[in-house]
């Protein structure tokens, strides 16, 4: 074989070499940027993933303490209401005391907290200063007209709201000073003359 003859092989094996290195490179790199879009794919998807787990994670925490705030609601309603005793004694015993029958008192008897906070109400100051009639329970307590409660725990009624006498004032004075939410006061002239009737509903 003559030197040309080898000098040609050599040619064609480098050109042959050159070449497949070519379509290696580009083998390597269609290769790569496949494998590449794949994994930014994949990534794409576990950000999504993680995304969407953080939000149901802060609905279900968000679903749990607004839970939590409606139990406590509860709990709040189903403990006994607080009589400062001291406190409430102390405004009543600054007037005049009301004629027998001048003050009356109902409560929600479907409530045992009520029964309780009324009952505690009763004995401790209203009777125990002015010698109150005992509470009666009813099912709901509406004034003599037919009204009732709505959004208060406890209710005054009055047969006249612009002249109120002495004990309407204190027991007033009393109830705000106790924190009574929603208190209130109604007009109903079914009651007799200075008559105070105290409508006492469930805990808000």
């Amino acid at each position: 074989m003559s030197v040309e003859w080898w000098k040609s092989i050599f040619d064609w094996s480098a050109v042959i070499f050159i070449g497949g290195s070519f379509v290696t490179g580009a083998g390597a790199l269609i290769t790569g940027n496949i494998i590449a879009k794949r994994q930014e794919s994949r990534l794409h998807k576990f950000d999504k993933d993680l995304t969407d787990a953080r939000i149901e994670l802060g609905k279900q925490q968000e679903r749990a303490a607004n839970a939590e705030m409606e139990l406590e609601k509860i709990r709040k309603r189903q403990e006994p209401r607080g009589v400062p005793v001291d406190m409430l004694v102390g405004i009543l015993k600054s007037v005049p005391p009301p004629s027998p029958g001048k003050v009356l008192v109902e409560y929600s008897e479907g409530s045992p907290e009520t029964s309780a906070f009324t009952n505690t109400l009763w004995t401790l100051a209203l009777q125990r200063v002015w010698n109150v009639s005992k509470p009666k329970g009813v099912p709901v307590p509406m004034t003599p007209s037919g009204s009732t409660l709505g959004n208060s725990e406890i209710t005054l009624v009055m047969p006249d709201l612009n002249h109120q006498p002495l004990y309407a004032k204190a027991l007033w004075q009393a109830f705000t000073a106790m924190g009574v939410r929603g208190l209130g006061a109604v007009r109903d002239q079914k009651l007799p003359p200075d008559t105070v009737l105290i409508l006492i509903g469930p805990r808000l």
